[in-house]
């Protein structure tokens, strides 16, 4: 028996299946070997420190090879390449790889990072959109990150192309390097990382004459000036250094008139963060980052400017929006140009006219400025903000185009799908009766519904004033006070008063009972009696009679009490001597003579009814019982259950 064991457990060790290691593949390059980028496969960091000594700015990809943001980006990464790489040298570095030395040191969250890197400097890392032209505006300015102001006018203009502007002084005649210039140097870098497309923009000023206009009285000094706040100098007992200037400024720092938004193409939260804070106008535009002046942005600048123009500060502002429209006037004359070159090479080859080798470059250019209309004006927004502010703009609403108006899934049913569009024509008919269901595809309880409200418009199928409709909520919006916090929501329109809606209770069980109740509860009476003329049968017919004889019995039992009740009550106020005169009518004799009264009309309908029942043979006339039930519904002392 053991040796029978042995042989088994054997058996079982040969059938598992043997560990195979292999050592992973050598990582390959991921940029061409004829790209300007230099690639490090291996993620060795060792030569990165050595060409940092050499090379004053490089710009750093970190990849993993895998990735696919990695790989998209590989080309926009070698565009920037090709523009700046005699100013720039741009890396990449294989960080994914287990045995390099990035892999090791450095613990990213996400692929690829970019990163500029400045002789004697900490990285700085890149956060703005993946795109060639924004990574070659974002290097230009870390290039550049300096502005050398010359004169007032050149301050004036350089202060209007921004809201946020920090302007230093320094005298460069004493020394190449004057006191605290390198940290106000490393501060303008750190503000263009930190917010690369609307940055703080940085300048220096070195003439005295220009220092005092701007309230700076000494060498070493900086004054931040902001649109629509007074200028702030920037504190003589704090302390110069790059970090607690950048504190200084983004403390400091004024919202934007315009915020530049670039969503990064996939769902985010860019837009709601905005939107949450209150009305707000968003302009959707192309933008060139490589071109000085951009015609949209600057344009919707203007507007806000006017928007916001106050008289402590008009002056400033005024020369801000004049400067806005001579840099859209050099825009517009730069599109005209263009438009004239392209129409004059129309008619020839790229090739000859312009002996170039990439075809593409002279397409990309058209491309860029055909939205460039020019249609859109400052009246014409100022015009729009106006309107919304006095609430006089349309409204607009989202809807959807149907191929069909009617659900005829059941034969002789009609359910109309409406839009935002056919909404108001539809629901608002003061002569019908409208049921709306409002649900949406993903409505899980909606689906369970369909098939029960197809039934309720069955049973109504032959009223008139009737009409069954559905729309999508999510597809299509409705005004504020249609609107609904879940679905599906069925509303009943009455005929003659849409104001008076009715929602079906939440709490309520959607059944068919209940909605059929629910619509004759509410609907006009043209719908109930064609309701019921349709659906009553024979046995129908003789249930209602038997039921309104035993009525016409009640009410009749009650007019005799009441006869007896009058004659008992005059017997005793004659016995007392006491007589109806204009000052002392008989109060209660004239009571009771009214509710007889009453009760004698009550029965006259429901003869009128029972006389109507007895000579219907099989199926009520409806027009008969139109006559019956328009006089009951104009009685108020009409016998409820009539």
């Amino acid at each position: 028996m053991k040796i029978k064991l042995k042989y088994i457990f054997l058996f079982h060790i040969s059938l598992k299946p043997k560990e195979v290691t292999a050592p992973p593949k050598s990582p390959t390059r991921f940029f061409p070997p004829l790209s300007p980028v230099l690639d490090f496969p291996y993620g060795t960091l060792s030569p990165l420190s050595d060409i940092i000594i050499d090379e004053e700015i490089i710009f750093v990809m970190y990849y993993a090879p895998w990735c696919s943001e990695s790989m998209q980006l590989r080309s926009e990464f070698q565009k920037a390449a090709k523009v700046l790489q005699d100013k720039v040298r741009f890396i990449a570095i294989n960080c994914w790889w287990p045995e390099g030395s990035c892999r090791n040191n450095y613990r990213f969250y996400r692929f690829p990072e970019f990163y500029l890197y400045h002789t004697h400097l900490n990285g700085y890392r890149y956060t703005g959109p993946r795109r060639a032209d924004y990574i070659i505006k974002f290097l230009e300015d870390m290039i550049y990150p300096l502005t050398l102001l010359h004169s007032s006018d050149e301050v004036m203009e350089f202060v209007s192309r921004q809201d946020n502007s920090l302007i230093g002084f320094f005298d460069f005649h004493a020394s190449p390097q004057p006191p605290g210039f390198t940290q106000f140097y490393y501060t303008s870098m750190r503000l263009m990382e930190i917010d690369p497309l609307q940055p703080v923009r940085c300048a220096v000023i070195s003439k005295f004459s220009i220092a005092e206009e701007l309230g700076m009285t000494d060498t070493k000094q900086f004054v931040f000036v902001r649109t629509f706040n007074k200028s702030l100098l920037y504190p003589v007992n704090a302390n110069f250094t790059s970090s607690d200037i950048q504190t200084w400024v983004l403390k400091h720092k004024q919202e934007p008139v315009v915020k530049w938004m670039a969503p990064p193409g996939y769902k985010s939260l860019h837009f709601s963060g905005q939107l949450e804070k209150g009305p707000a106008i968003i302009m959707f535009a192309p933008v060139n980052q490589l071109s000085s002046h951009n015609y949209y942005f600057n344009l919707l600048r203007e507007v806000g400017l006017l928007y916001r123009m106050c008289s402590e500060n008009m002056v400033l502002i005024k020369s801000f929006v004049q400067q806005s429209i001579n840099d859209r006037a050099s825009m517009k004359r730069l599109y005209d140009t263009d438009r004239e070159l392209c129409r004059q090479v129309s008619h020839s080859t790229l090739d000859t006219v312009l002996n170039l080798q990439d075809r593409n470059c002279c397409i990309s250019l058209v491309d860029r400025h055909k939205h460039f209309g020019f249609q859109d004006r400052p009246a014409r927004i100022s015009s729009f903000m106006m309107n919304f502010t006095q609430s006089a703009l349309p409204h607009h609403y989202s809807t959807e185009s149907l191929s069909s108006v009617c659900d005829t899934q059941v034969p002789g049913v009609c359910i109309k799908d409406l839009t935002s569009q056919t909404f108001h024509s539809v629901v608002m008919q003061q002569d019908k009766n409208v049921v709306l269901l409002i649900h949406s595809t993903w409505c899980g309880f909606c689906a369970a519904l369909y098939h029960t409200y197809i039934a309720l418009a069955k049973y109504f199928k032959n009223a008139q004033d009737i009409v069954f409709t559905r729309i999508n909520g999510d597809r299509n919006d409705l005004p504020w006070e249609f609107t609904v916090d879940q679905y599906p929501a069925i509303i009943v329109f009455p005929a003659q008063r849409k104001a008076e809606s009715v929602v079906f209770p939440e709490y309520a069980a959607k059944s068919l009972s209940n909605l059929i109740e629910f619509v004759l509860a509410h609907a006009s009476n043209s719908v109930r009696t064609e309701t019921a003329a349709d659906i009553c049968s024979k046995k129908c017919i003789e249930t209602n009679l038997k039921h309104t004889r035993l009525i016409i019995t009640k009410l009749r039992r009650e007019r005799n009490n009441i006869v007896r009740r009058i004659k008992s009550l005059s017997k005793r106020l004659d016995d007392k001597g006491i007589k109806e005169t204009a000052d002392r009518p008989k109060g209660s004799v004239k009571v009771l003579w009214r509710i007889m009264n009453d009760i004698q009309r009550r029965i006259k309908r429901a003869t009128q009814l029972k006389s109507h029942l007895s000579r219907s043979t099989g199926k009520l006339s409806i027009d008969e019982l139109h006559k019956i039930v328009s006089v009951v519904s104009k009685d108020p002392h009409a016998h409820d259950e009539l």
